[in-house]
């Protein structure tokens, strides 16, 4: 059985991989682990991953929901504390937006890093799941939000 100590040591083990593959991403022209994973997620291109994460942290930072608006696909699918919720548009999505993109959301945006994203078939996973987007019909968009309880 594992004791509390390398259960603590195991954790902190994976948070210092997951910050050593982050620090080592900074640099967009040299090789980084997410690269090779982004086809999962449809993307097969990261300098386009890495502009797309990039102007969502803009839009975020600046609170420009316009911009966000055009970065969603619709409908877009919002599993928050109330349960799941489904925006048809762009409309229904500026109408709920500080419902969607609560502190916990934008925040996970914000403190984001290219290669700290953990990408599966699902698509590409922003924090602790806060935010999932993937490339679908040539674009690359956000899918589905799961703001913080």
């Amino acid at each position: 059985m594992w004791s509390r100590s390398l259960y603590l040591a195991a954790g902190l083990l994976a948070a210092t991989a997951s910050a050593a593959f982050a620090d080592a991403c900074t640099d967009p022209n040299a090789p980084c682990p997410v690269d090779e994973r982004l086809d999962m997620a449809g993307i097969d291109n990261p300098a386009e991953a890495r502009d797309f994460l990039s102007h969502l942290q803009e839009a975020t930072r600046s609170d420009d929901h316009d911009a966000l608006a055009a970065m969603m696909r619709y409908p877009l699918n919002v599993y928050g504390p109330d349960g799941a919720q489904s925006y048809a548009d762009r409309d229904a999505f500026l109408a709920a937006f500080d419902d969607i993109f609560t502190p916990g959301v934008r925040s996970a945006i914000e403190d984001a890093s290219y290669g700290a994203l953990f990408i599966r078939d699902q698509g590409a996973m922003i924090g602790n799941g806060e935010v999932w987007f993937d490339k679908s019909d040539g674009k690359i968009l956000v899918k589905t939000i799961n703001p913080p309880g």
